[in-house]
């Protein structure tokens, strides 16, 4: 017996299924198998969870094996070369018909396209942000549109640069069923655990893993969050995942992940503070429109000593203060291992202001830095990230959108000068 043939299916089932297969098959497969799959492919319904890729221009994307190079080249392929994100986005969202209830934001994300999703997407239940560099500022505002949103994923940019108690009482102002907040690599002090209890009386998960906490901050969130079912805190430094209070304290929730948090005497409260503070501060003075901040990669550095760990964040700060350009950029060097091996005394590195322009190369900008910190090419290896690997050979121009460059001289406090 011949079965039935996926054209003829009916439009709601059709629909039923496109709305599950990703944006990439939506746009660039389903609608030309046959005319019923594209009448299905243009309703509303299969448009309700927006997927953007991480990067729309595959200009954007550094990694060989990204897997959204492939959907990015194919846009470019089937539209122009010259494709808009803003332009795209848009087009996106209308497909949706104001039907959008879960949108991801793609890194390139613009401000008119956030703005235009905050009026075209009423509905909107989770957006996820983690990949964006918009800053809280930015999309505050636009909570008051979302009355239904129950979920938004922050991403280390942001929990980096802004105070829960700033953004959380709006969220627990406006979005009266909001129940999930996944904000991992944050500073927990006793201010943002507040915040988290008294804004967010309806939070039933909450992930805060690789954050740095105040063990009274942790405790905060245990008794005060009386309807959390999910907490995951693995990896985080400030409390022990054996201590017995937060055990106990934690008893109540069926879902307690702690595993991997530990104590580094080295690194206290204090320094938490301060860390938050001085990049706050230096974020302040750059004006770039390309800017692109984060401190470090707290998933590399997990199994890094201390002294390793603080010298990271340190010289981190440096290079980037050094280029005066807003780029996301951090070093790595080798610790020394063996008798023959080179140990670099980061603290005595001389930090000097470098102006780039417009029109300044990656391979210019990579040979400014060795020259001012003076690094020794063979003994360590830099890694300056620009949207792109850099090599010596790497003659494309940095994309600086203001003629004048920065100048910028930042110097590390002196707790966090020490050498690996």
């Amino acid at each position: 017996m011949e079965g039935r043939k996926w054209e003829e299916l009916n439009m709601d089932i059709l629909v039923n299924v496109f709305g599950r297969v990703g944006m990439e098959s939506l746009l660039l497969d389903v609608p030309f198998v046959c005319k019923s799959w594209y009448k299905a492919s243009r309703e509303p319904q299969c448009w309700e969870h927006l997927i953007f890729p991480e990067y729309i221009k595959s200009d954007d994307i550094w990694e060989e094996d990204s897997p959204d190079r492939g959907f990015a080249e194919r846009l470019v392929t089937t539209y122009q070369e010259n494709l808009s994100v803003t332009a795209f986005m848009k087009f996106i969202v209308n497909r949706s018909g104001g039907c959008a209830t879960i949108i991801k934001l793609p890194k390139d994300c613009t401000e008119e396209a956030l703005e235009y999703i905050a009026n075209e997407c009423p509905r909107l239940k989770a957006l996820d942000v983690v990949f964006n560099n918009f800053s809280m500022e930015d999309i505050i505002p636009k909570l008051s549109k979302w009355k239904s949103l129950e979920l938004m994923r922050l991403g280390k940019f942001h929990v980096g640069l802004f105070h829960m108690k700033s953004v959380l009482p709006q969220i627990g102002l406006h979005c009266n069923n909001f129940i999930w907040l996944p904000a991992p690599h944050a500073s927990i002090e006793k201010d943002e655990a507040s915040a988290i209890v008294a804004s967010l009386p309806r939070l039933k998960y909450l992930d805060l893993h690789y954050s740095f906490f105040e063990k009274e901050a942790l405790v905060m969130i245990l008794q005060g969050c009386k309807k959390l079912v999910h907490l995951d805190v693995r990896k985080c430094f400030g409390f022990c995942d054996d201590d017995a209070e937060i055990l106990e304290l934690a008893s109540h929730i069926p879902v307690f992940m702690c595993e991997g948090s530990g104590i580094i005497p080295e690194i206290g409260t204090s320094y938490l503070r301060d860390r938050r503070l001085d990049h706050e501060l230096y974020c302040d003075q750059i004006n770039h429109d390309d800017c692109v901040y984060d401190l470090f990669d707290y998933d590399d550095l997990f199994d890094v000593l201390p002294t390793a760990f603080v010298a990271s964040v340190s010289h981190h700060l440096q290079i980037m203060a050094v280029t005066g350009v807003a780029v996301n950029c951090y070093w790595n060097g080798r610790v020394k291992k063996e008798s023959n091996d080179v140990v670099y005394e980061g603290a005595k590195v001389n930090v000097m202001p470098i102006k780039v322009f417009h029109g300044t190369t990656y391979a210019g900008l990579l040979d400014k830095i060795y020259a001012t910190t003076a690094i020794a090419r063979q003994n360590f290896e830099l890694n300056i990230i620009c949207r792109y690997p850099i090599s010596s050979q790497e003659y494309k121009p940095i994309p600086i959108k203001n003629d004048e460059g920065g100048n910028f001289c930042w110097k590390c406090p002196a707790d966090l000068e020490c050498t690996v």
